[in-house]
């Protein structure tokens, strides 16, 4: 068996620990150790450079140790690998707000003299589309796990036959192995109303640009509080501000948001000039950061108490919500 070392740098992100382990050998840290006894040779610096490798080693990174069979298998080994670590950083969010994200991911064998990368090229920015660090604790990476770790139970996204990453598509070397046959594999039929929110989620927080940040925001409360297409707006703010408040001043606050969000989408998305008096750059972001932080609170308890109610079908859901209004 042929020793397979891994590294994938973060960036925008701080722990308060040194180490963390996870399952799978996969280690989670900012000692220079395993970086310089497996990356810093001559062949690697030769191949890849030296800048990227030592910011990695600058920064908390993931690491892990996997043995394979054939050299030929570095890049399909690596897979898993990015999956875990996408997954661990994506649901950071179920925590906190964040601009957390991980730079290119290297491989190393170092009795084949064989090396590799992924790189990455899309990043998520924090709600007010911004890129800055972010301290966490173990106590809110247990959190994130708990979250996905609920959600895997829940989900009916399923990964392409060939384990499709979900992350940018990386340079055109590594093209054939993540997507699979036929280009995008993803049979997109299976999703249900939680993986779709996840989803538009994703896209959402990978947008710098505000207005598109809150759009795509607002189109996860459809996935997650429509059940037909007559008076979206109305019924959104009416549902989720029923759902998550039992107080009459915070559901209309609730309200207020949801319809001042819906403004904003409204007039970016038919083309429409966004003003400085009515949507300034801070009142757009301060609109976003509200929003961020409700659909946090919302998908937080949708995934951990409620998924047996938002994976009911489009009648049976209508019923709970007119009950939960009505009542």
């Amino acid at each position: 068996m042929i020793e397979l070392k891994m590294v994938c740098g973060t960036l925008f992100f701080n722990l308060d620990v040194s180490m963390c382990k996870y399952a799978n050998g996969l280690i989670l840290s900012n000692k220079k150790e395993f970086i310089h006894e497996n990356f810093m040779v001559e062949d690697f610096l030769a191949m890849f450079g030296y800048h990227d490798i030592n910011s990695i080693s600058n920064s908390f990174y993931f690491n892990t140790t996997r043995h394979i069979e054939k050299v030929d298998l570095i890049f399909n080994t690596s897979i898993p690998f990015v999956n875990e670590v996408n997954n661990i950083l994506t649901f950071l969010w179920f925590s906190k707000d964040n601009s957390v994200n991980f730079s290119s991911i290297y491989m190393a064998c170092k009795s084949a003299e064989k090396y590799g990368r992924h790189k990455v090229e899309a990043m998520y920015s924090d709600s007010k589309g911004e890129f800055q660090t972010t301290d966490f604790n173990i106590a809110d990476l247990s959190f994130a796990r708990k979250v996905h770790e609920k959600w895997s139970e829940i989900s009916g996204y399923k990964l392409a036959e060939k384990n499709k990453v979900h992350i940018p598509r990386p340079i055109n070397e590594h093209e054939e192995i993540l997507m699979g046959e036929g280009g995008n594999s993803i049979k997109h039929d299976i999703h249900n109303r939680i993986d779709r929110a996840i989803i538009f989620l994703d896209v959402a927080r990978r947008q710098e640009n505000i207005p598109l940040k809150v759009s795509l925001y607002m189109t996860v409360f459809e996935c997650l509080f429509t059940t037909d297409a007559s008076e979206i707006i109305h019924k959104i703010g009416e549902r989720v501000s029923m759902y998550m408040s039992k107080e009459k001043y915070g559901r209309l606050t609730i309200y207020k948001l949801i319809k001042d969000a819906y403004g904003l989408r409204s007039k970016y998305m038919h083309g429409q000039k966004l003003n400085n008096k009515n949507f300034g750059r801070e009142k757009m972001q301060g609109v976003s950061q509200r929003i961020d932080e409700l659909l946090r609170n919302i998908l937080t308890k949708v995934i951990l108490d409620d998924s047996d109610i938002f994976l009911k079908n489009d009648e049976e859901l209508r019923e709970w919500f007119n009950e939960l209004i009505f009542s």
